[in-house]
């Protein structure tokens, strides 16, 4: 019986699937969701932008920190004229929640998630401006500001952080994607589980990362100081310097440098192969960067 029960569920559930897939390509963009116990399509147009800048201080100057917690909400931090903080939500979703507190600014969208919603992880019909569908919050940052750091721990939902300069950045995630462009810290701290994290154009001078199952990339970036560790996934580095030094592991996946820019450096790898050609071959002397793989190959070119 409980084997039938399961066999019933399991293809009701494709049916949902193909349904809700049917209309989204009929009717983009939007997101799959989880609604009423079973699988349903949620058009864009469905959800309504909320200005909450009025729950912000008046005096923005006196925000130092910015703390988001989130699930299921993509989380978007850009540069802007004047900081403000909207919300995509569908009609039964509640406003996120604002609270500040000795200059610190958390934005909360865990309350408005419904027990009865949940993305599946995947969106069809993304927007020409490049956000992508489904709930979010939008947090827009004066080029001239007082906050220096950003904390955002997220499940189920993107992270995206552009044109902002700041002290430090960390960020904590899960099941959906990272992504920084023209980002400029002197601390960045990203833990990514099933999350593929693409750093373009960033300039840090310590960079920490943990990646599980997913891939890291940083293209066009200076990085100082890095520490990188990754498991079943590969690490790509295009075009971009490291100055100083520091660590690249990997438990499974290959490494790979592409004309880019090292200090002097040691590779090895367990099982895998190592490829490098000039000029990195041309480097001597004491490693600063310390490069080591246990499954898959380290290439450099």
């Amino acid at each position: 019986i409980m084997k039938r029960r399961t066999i019933i569920g399991l293809s009701l559930l494709v049916v949902g699937v193909v349904a809700a897939t049917t209309s989204a390509l009929i009717d983009t963009p939007g997101t799959i969701v989880w609604n009423q116990g079973g699988i349903a399509y949620q058009k864009r147009r469905a959800l309504t932008n909320v200005d909450l800048t009025n729950q912000v201080p008046k005096e923005t100057k006196n925000i130092q920190k910015l703390t988001v917690i989130s699930d299921d909400t993509n989380v978007y931090v850009q540069q802007g004229t004047q900081f403000s903080v909207t919300q995509n939500k569908g009609g039964n979703e509640k406003k996120a929640r604002i609270n500040y507190s000795n200059g610190e600014l958390k934005v909360d969208t865990k309350s408005t998630s419904q027990s009865n919603r949940h993305i599946v992880g995947f969106s069809i019909g993304d927007d020409d401006d490049g956000i992508k569908t489904g709930p979010s919050v939008i947090i827009t940052i004066p080029k001239q500001t007082n906050i220096k750091n950003i904390d955002i721990t997220q499940n189920n939902g993107h992270v995206s952080a552009s044109d902002i300069v700041l002290d430090n950045i960390n960020i904590k995630t899960q099941n959906d994607d990272v992504d920084f462009a023209r980002v400029i810290a002197k601390n960045i701290i990203i833990d990514a589980k099933n999350s593929e994290v693409d750093l373009n154009s960033v300039t840090s001078d310590q960079l920490t990362t943990k990646n599980y199952n997913d891939d890291l990339t940083v293209n066009g970036s200076t990085i100082k100081d890095i520490n990188v560790s990754m498991q079943n996934a590969d690490v790509d580095i295009e075009h971009s310097a490291i100055t100083k030094g520091g660590r690249i592991t990997n438990q499974g996946g290959d490494i790979s440098f592409e004309t880019s820019q090292l200090p002097t450096f040691s590779a090895q790898a367990t099982n895998g192969n190592v490829e490098i050609t000039p000029p990195f071959a041309q480097q001597q002397g004491t490693a600063a960067l310390v490069i080591q793989n246990q499954n898959g190959d380290i290439e450099m070119e």
